[in-house]
């Protein structure tokens, strides 16, 4: 499961999770970081843009 609405998404392995799913859970939180970093990025950007 995912936590949201935090600042940063929080990801919650069980303790019977095994290395192919905390693996999953890794590429999972990576993609989500990089994605949420582009779009801070690009909003900053336009509001840049405005002024």
């Amino acid at each position: 499961p995912m936590l949201l609405g935090m600042e940063h998404s929080i990801q919650v392995a069980r303790m019977t999770a095994s290395a192919s799913d905390l693996v999953n859970m890794a590429g999972l939180a990576a993609s989500t970081a990089f994605a949420l970093e582009q779009a801070r990025k690009e909003l900053s950007h336009n509001g840049e843009e405005d002024e």
